[in-house]
């Protein structure tokens, strides 16, 4: 209360249009709030962390790929 926009958000450290779109936002009721609740939601969660699953599936994959290669040319 009482700081103007610019000032916060220089405290912020963030662009004075970041803040102001948050702002709009918040007025306009196209962000909940409410302390406690993430600020993502669950299908965005859900798709980040299957993401990083897939994102590990296919290292492991390419790791046994590089396996399968090395131990089909050992002459044993």
């Amino acid at each position: 209360p009482g700081m103007t926009a610019t000032a916060v958000a220089r405290d912020l450290g963030l662009e004075r249009s970041v803040l102001r779109r948050w702002m709009l936002n918040a007025e306009e009721g196209r962000t909940d709030l409410t302390p406690g609740r993430p600020l993502k939601s669950d299908s965005q969660a859900e798709l980040e962390q299957l993401r990083r699953e897939l994102a590990r599936v296919k290292m492991e994959r390419d790791i046994l790929k590089k396996a399968l290669g090395y131990f089909a040319k050992d002459p044993t």
